[in-house]
């Protein structure tokens, strides 16, 4: 009876692992790791770590930027290479390179 028990708690907890995988990508980033619901369920991008990703990266994954958009998590959208420039223009210009009006 012992193994039985195993080996269907086995196949419970890898039933919730996969449902879990398949709704919702953990995205490594800078400040930590963040749970971002999936735009459409699906196995590709369960886990992405986007620390060091460049545009290129970013067209690889449309589906894990659209749901960072749709989550609010936009910051994490950054690439490294574009904010390098725009603080180097920041400081070249003496404030910021681009002013928003409201």
């Amino acid at each position: 009876m012992g193994r039985i028990f195993t080996f269907l708690f086995g196949v419970l907890t890898g039933a919730v692992g996969l449902a879990i995988a398949m709704q919702y990508a953990v995205v490594r980033a800078n400040d930590g790791f963040h749970f971002v619901p999936k735009v459409q369920p699906c196995l590709r991008d369960a886990y992405v770590d986007v620390r060091s990703f460049s545009a290129d990266d970013w067209r690889q994954h449309p589906q894990l930027a659209a749901s960072l958009v749709r989550a609010d998590r936009t910051h994490l959208l950054s690439d490294p290479a574009l904010t390098t420039m725009r603080d180097t223009l920041d400081r070249l210009l003496g404030g910021p390179a681009i002013e928003t009006t409201p």
